[in-house]
């Protein structure tokens, strides 16, 4: 799911790597094994998984989004047999690929105070159904892991569901990282939202209004029209296997892609999945920015794996 919440005492410092060492004595302890030993149990007991994502080059895949889905997965096959892994296609996808279609809108003011305090405000419509319910989701973006955990994110008045993850991805100097990410999430319908000031939001979520901001302050919407699929399935040591989900955003509808990613998640306790963390960042290592390397973003190192920090262009460790 961003910016959040660094893996390390100082946002500067980030843990992983998922390059080939001279030798084992060289080698940095896997992600996993750092934040285990930096947030020993019970401090990640609330994670309820942990996802992985990819950022693409949408210039080393075709234009049109199903044809770049069909592509991408092509090369992910190739590329984690090569590996010693296995992506199955689903028997839907096989006959024809679904593509759903999103509208997403991030929302905060032309500075990004809502950032910088340490909140990220989206609110999603299935392009489709436009004239039904919105789904707003507010995210907390902290540097620091506990402080983003005990973030409150409490809603009110409606039914909402919180979940907090961890998100391993390419950060500063081809290293993997991952930072923690919790979020909670409730539908209204449009009319609810008013004019979408920051109080149309804090009357489902108080602390929102207690960031120094004013009720009336105007929100700035950064909207992108969003294409996702999930072609088939990831299998490896320690985890039952995972649908991979590949997303596209543009602008406009129909437009350019703008940007691209894959994602694969990992449910379960952190600290008793010690085997599939492992299976997958060496999965991260050895094929997505590995063998496919080539088709990665040329800058990922800067975003840790997030869509929305190369939108919002706020690299990892600013």
């Amino acid at each position: 799911m961003l910016r959040h919440l660094a893996i390390t005492v100082a946002l500067s410092t980030i843990l992983g790597t998922w390059g080939l060492p001279a030798s084992a004595a060289d080698a940095p302890k896997p992600v996993f094994v750092r934040m285990i030993e930096q947030y020993p149990t019970p401090a990640l007991k609330d994670l309820s998984g942990r996802e992985y994502k990819c950022l693409i080059d949408p210039a080393s895949l075709p234009k049109a989004p199903q044809e770049a889905f069909n592509e991408l997965w092509r090369r992910l096959e190739a590329g984690s047999e090569k590996g010693g892994f296995t992506a199955t296609r689903s028997r839907k996808a096989s006959k024809s690929l679904r593509v759903e279609s999103t509208i997403k809108e991030y929302l905060d003011t032309p500075g990004q105070d809502l950032w910088k305090k340490g909140y990220l405000l989206r609110v999603t419509t299935k392009a489709k159904k436009g004239e039904g319910m919105r789904t707003i989701t507010v995210k907390a973006i902290k540097d620091d892991v506990l402080r983003c955990l005990a973030t409150p994110l409490l809603v009110v008045g409606v039914e909402a569901r919180t979940e907090a993850e961890g998100n391993v991805g390419l950060g500063r100097h081809g290293q993997l990282a991952e930072y923690i990410e919790k979020g909670t999430s409730w539908s209204v319908s449009a009319e609810e939202l008013g004019s979408l000031t920051l109080g149309d939001f804090g009357k489902f979520m108080p602390e929102l209004l207690k960031l120094g901001l004013a009720a009336k302050t105007q929100l700035v919407s950064t909207k992108v029209f969003a294409f996702q699929a999930k072609p088939g399935d990831l299998s490896m040591a320690g985890m039952e296997p995972s649908p991979v989900s590949l997303e596209a955003w543009s602008r406009t509808p129909g437009g350019e892609i703008l940007l691209f990613d894959l994602a694969f998640r990992v449910k379960g306790d952190y600290y008793s999945n010690t085997v599939a963390h492992k299976a997958a960042e060496g999965f991260m290592a050895r094929v997505l920015y590995g063998d496919l390397k080539g088709s990665t973003l040329p800058d990922s190192d800067r975003w840790g794996g997030s869509k929305v920090r190369a939108l919002m262009k706020r690299p990892i460790g600013e």
